[in-house]
């Protein structure tokens, strides 16, 4: 749910997400790479010119780990 959130953003968590990327972009990506590492980890494979392109421009909005938001519970646990 992390990475999906980092994906998409959350306005109302300040969570700005990666311009352009929705849902429907989001769902696929997470489940064949699990993670936003993992997406990133395999960049050059993502076939979509515009959807890599977004990806890479919005590389820092996409990671917020590190941070604990208003929706997601922060515990040691978490793997953010």
């Amino acid at each position: 749910m992390i990475d999906y959130l980092a994906l998409i953003g959350d306005s109302s968590d300040d969570i700005p997400g990666v311009a352009g990327i929705g849902p429907k972009t989001a769902l696929p990506l997470i489940q064949k790479y699990e993670t936003i590492e993992g997406i990133y980890e395999h960049i050059d494979e993502i076939e979509k010119a515009g959807v890599k392109k977004k990806l890479i421009d919005s590389k820092d909005n996409a990671s917020f780990k590190g941070t604990c938001h208003n929706s997601l519970r922060c515990t040691d646990g978490d793997r953010f």
